[in-house]
């Protein structure tokens, strides 16, 4: 094995250790992103869920009737995620 033969090799070994750091890193923001907004939606939800409730329970529904359209909010942005997702998964996962 010549010089230019072990150098090819390193090369081919420090690329796929890079891709393989890369690909490690994009697939961890991408699941925290994920995992923020959906938390972020679900304690949304449950805020809406309580105010809600509340207003039901107090007998008074002109309070109850915004809290019910930020339902509507809150199904777009989830909506909007899985959207997000699907559209951006295969750019992350071919790394281009």
């Amino acid at each position: 094995m010549d010089g230019g033969e072990k150098t090819q090799e390193n090369t081919e070994l420090y690329g796929a250790i890079y891709r393989a750091v890369r690909d490690t890193i994009r697939a961890t923001v991408r699941t925290a992103f994920h995992g923020v907004v959906l938390l972020s939606i679900g304690a949304f939800g449950v805020a809406i869920v309580g105010l809600t409730a509340t207003a039901f329970l107090d007998g008074s529904t002109t309070q109850a009737t915004p809290f019910a359209g930020l339902f509507g909010i809150a199904a777009t942005a989830f909506a909007g995620n899985e959207l997000y997702r699907r559209g951006t998964a295969d750019s992350f996962s071919t790394g281009s």
